[in-house]
């Protein structure tokens, strides 16, 4: 009994092998010459194209097709190759596709912090069309402006507004040559002294430069640094500064500034990643992102959360946001790997009946069930962002 068994379940996943090669006759044009995207669109057990429109576009819908329309139509938005430019090239069409874009699509200090969707919905349109344009509007929405606006009081307010006009390009100095999640022992340190009210930043070794830093190499002229802030010879952990390192007249190196570039990336050239050295960098005292703890006029340490753990648990909310996105977009990515693979599949044609116009690949059952797969993912995982 169980060697039949056996043989009928070969002979059924034989089967079933077979029947997801079959073409369904309603899946064949009727006509020869139609054309093909309008019959297969036909055939959609959607009501409306809206319907669709609001699965995968939600509130922003609007939004989202006014930001492709102006990449469609402006000049530095025209899709090129990695074979057809060189890094230069990408990174100045990528710097001045940020700075449009932001000029375009304005945020106030006040949508920024009670609308964070919409930025998500730039970053995302933008990603349909360039990811490194995109990541590198990210690094400077999500990263350096994030940390600003969630750390930072209403005396870091000006830093918040140049930003978001896009008169200051940031970057996000986390990171360490030899500590990467170890955020808690990096090794730069800012030393208030109380003679000049400020701060003096440094980097006390190679292992800790700040290392990997999306447009510390070229585009960005600021940086919320992460560093040990030490006040009277006391460590008191890890601290967010905003540090200057480019000239706003020039954007020449400031004082104390080493900065190097990380090399090539495949698939995304225009991200400018760096590596960042201090050398004595002195910085306002009013420069700390003061609103979990302070250095006060007299030159002491003000703590204002309850604990130290939470200050530096509070203090990397930032990267959330950031994570978040990463999700976002990879359902950019698999939308549109849905939408070219299955208008390829619709006009594809091979194989067919003797004497008979060759079949769209997209009749055959096979293509049914990779597509299926991918879509059931697709609007699975759009489900549970909307409930997120």
């Amino acid at each position: 009994f169980m060697e039949n068994n056996s043989q009928s379940r070969k002979h059924l996943d034989r089967l079933h092998l077979l029947s997801a090669h079959l073409v369904k006759a309603q899946m064949i044009p009727e006509k020869p010459n139609m054309n093909l995207l309008d019959f297969y669109r036909q055939k959609s057990t959607l009501k409306t194209e809206q319907e669709l429109s609001d699965i995968f576009y939600g509130k922003y819908q609007a939004f989202k097709k006014d930001t492709y329309q102006f990449m469609a139509n402006d000049v530095d938005f025209r899709h090129h190759t990695t074979s057809e430019l060189d890094r230069k090239q990408m990174r100045y069409r990528a710097m001045r596709q940020v700075k449009k874009l932001g000029k375009a699509f304005p945020i106030s200090v006040e949508k920024f912090g009670s609308d964070p969707g919409y930025l998500h919905a730039l970053l995302e349109s933008v990603h349909a069309f360039d990811q490194a344009t995109s990541i590198k509007l990210s690094v400077h929405y999500s990263l350096y402006c994030k940390t600003v606006y969630l750390l930072g009081t209403e005396q870091h307010r000006p830093f918040l507004e140049r930003a978001l006009k896009m008169e200051e390009i940031g970057c996000f100095g986390l990171t360490e040559l030899g500590h990467g999640s170890n955020i808690r022992d990096n090794l730069t340190t800012a030393h208030y002294c109380k003679e000049t009210d400020s701060f003096i930043i440094n980097t006390p070794s190679e292992l800790g430069m700040k290392f990997w830093i999306g447009a510390a190499a070229e585009l960005a002229s600021v940086c919320v640094v992460y560093a040990q802030l030490y006040v009277e010879g006391k460590n008191h952990g890890i601290h967010a500064f905003i540090v200057p390192i480019r000239s706003q007249l020039d954007h020449t190196l400031l004082p104390g500034v080493l900065v190097g570039d990380c090399g090539r990336k495949v698939g995304c050239d225009a991200i400018d990643n760096g590596f960042l050295l201090f050398n004595n960098v002195r910085i306002p005292r009013q420069n700390l992102l003061n609103k979990l703890s302070n250095v006060n006029e007299k030159g002491e340490f003000e703590l204002k959360t309850s604990s130290p753990e939470e200050r530096y648990a509070l203090s990397l909310g930032a990267l959330s946001g950031g994570r978040v996105l990463i999700s976002v977009v990879t359902l950019t990515h698999l939308r549109n790997a849905l939408t070219v693979s299955l208008r390829y599949a619709a006009q594809r044609q091979q194989f067919g009946q003797p004497k008979q116009p060759e079949t769209p690949i997209i009749a055959v059952s096979y293509t049914h069930l990779r597509a299926h797969e991918t879509g059931r993912n697709l609007v699975c995982r759009l489900l549970l962002e909307k409930k997120k």
